[in-house]
């Protein structure tokens, strides 16, 4: 009876959030009431929001976990050496930044893991270290201004152009698993040499064990090395960074070129204005792009919030678990030295977000697609009452609620799309793909901005 209350409470919620609250009248004045405020105080009692929370992360983080979903279901069916859990993570990174890309980062395990429950507590949970440290790396290189010209394409003749795509592979795909690795070394020992943890492939996870295994007693048999322990120490975690390393090139290279397809093609408006129309840096400088300590300071209180559920389904040392808290905060306050001027975001944000309205307001309203959401919300809660009552006590919650987890990520899969194709259609339309049709000139004066949430 329980069971039911619940699910009639979620329909009075997905009702009321989704259909009556937006039209009433107390509500639009509330919306323009914390605007105002937002407005007023942004800068100067608050910080600032360098990227819009309601026209660019929402689509960027929704198609960043559907990719991730999409690429550990594709790898976890082919037992091989291949994840793909990170392009999404890496798509992130590019656009909106690392620490927005830490926060995927932390949000994917979570969802895989509850996705499939038995491989939480060893090959999946744990791991949430090398997917920060990778949204990291990935975020931080997009703010080199070379990355910027990169995807512009500044560079002619086949010669050159086949140079800058290796170059990228290299230092996103290649460096980026030796970064990442340091990561995957220090879960590994935090999981005692799991040897399941190695590889998809079973097969492949026995060759990588067997090496490390025989490269462990080659070390041993030195004699130089016998007596000193913390050499063997440092010898040791070298020869499993190194078998690490190994098996994350290929992955994280693949990752991070599918991330920047899927930048290009999937939210091409997006790379358009935050990568390809990014500021310029000063003279002399080679970073185009800045953020502030509340990016990181929302990663952290997204990792604080998961970090109990982490616990309960990790079989990873407890002491694992400190090293993002230090990563993050150490991150917060590397932003507050060295993060970019609230003003110059927000005239940045502004700018991007009235080229979004324009875009928006040309293309034809389609009312039928909120309604048909909300009727395809509540068909599938009605259903999984109906699940509730006919199903076993045991299975009846599972079953249920797997049910409802799939119909919201077809939703999320569709809203993923439909923002796509508008984004294609604007930019067709319009001819803006191009660096000179940029919407935010740089040289222009601060705007006085409006009350709507940005």
């Amino acid at each position: 009876m329980n069971v039911i209350v619940y699910i009639l409470a979620i329909i009075a919620y997905v009702l009321i959030i989704t259909h009556y609250l937006p039209r009433s009248v107390a509500w639009q004045k509330v919306i323009r009431t914390f605007g105002a405020l937002k407005v007023r105080w942004e800068g100067h009692r608050i910080p600032a929001s360098s990227y819009s929370l309601r026209y660019e992360v929402p689509a960027v983080v929704a198609a960043s976990l559907l990719l991730n979903l999409a690429g550990w279901g594709i790898t976890s069916r082919n037992p091989h050496i291949l994840y793909l859990d990170m392009a999404g993570t890496a798509a992130t990174a590019f656009l909106i930044g690392p620490w927005w890309a830490a926060t995927v980062g932390i949000i994917t395990p979570f969802v895989l893991a509850a996705i499939y429950p038995s491989e939480a507590s060893v090959i999946l949970t744990p791991w949430m270290l090398v997917h920060l440290a990778g949204g990291i790396f990935w975020g931080l290189m997009a703010r080199r201004n070379n990355f910027r010209r990169y995807v512009n394409g500044e560079h002619d003749g086949l010669f050159a152009q086949t140079k800058s795509n290796l170059s990228f592979l290299f230092w996103y795909g290649v460096v980026g698993a030796c970064v990442t690795a340091i990561a995957g070394s220090v879960v590994s020992l935090a999981l005692r040499d799991d040897p399941a943890i190695f590889a998809r492939s079973p097969d492949f996870a026995e060759k990588l064990q067997s090496v490390f295994a025989h490269g462990h007693d080659w070390i041993q048999t030195i004699p130089q090395f016998r007596g000193s322990a913390p050499l063997l120490l440092v010898l040791n975690g070298l020869l499993r960074w190194g078998i690490t390393t190994f098996r994350y090139i290929p992955d994280k290279t693949i990752s991070a070129a599918v991330g920047l397809l899927t930048a290009k093609y999937v939210l091409p408006l997006y790379e358009h204005t935050l990568i390809r129309c990014a500021s310029e840096p000063k003279p002399g400088g080679k970073y185009f792009r800045g953020d502030n300590w509340l990016t990181p300071a929302i990663a952290l209180f997204c990792y604080v919030v998961l970090l109990p559920w982490n616990l309960r389904h990790s079989a990873a040392a407890l002491w694992l678990w400190y090293i993002p808290v230090v990563l993050l905060t150490g991150a917060c306050l590397f932003e507050i030295v060295y993060g970019g001027n609230s003003q110059s975001l927000i005239k940045e944000r502004t700018g991007r977000v009235e080229f979004y309205l324009s875009a928006k307001n040309r293309m034809p309203r389609q009312e039928y697609f909120g309604a048909i959401v909300i009727a395809i919300l509540i068909a599938s809660l009605v259903f999984m009452i109906g699940l509730l009552l006919v199903n076993s006590i045991t299975a009846r919650g599972t079953v249920a609620f797997y049910f409802l987890g799939t119909v919201l990520t077809y939703l999320l899969a569709f809203y993923v799309m439909r923002v796509s194709m508008r984004q294609w259609v604007t930019l067709l339309s319009r001819g803006d793909i191009g660096v000179a049709s940029c919407p935010v000139n740089q040289n222009d004066e601060p705007q006085p901005v409006s009350s709507e949430p940005v």
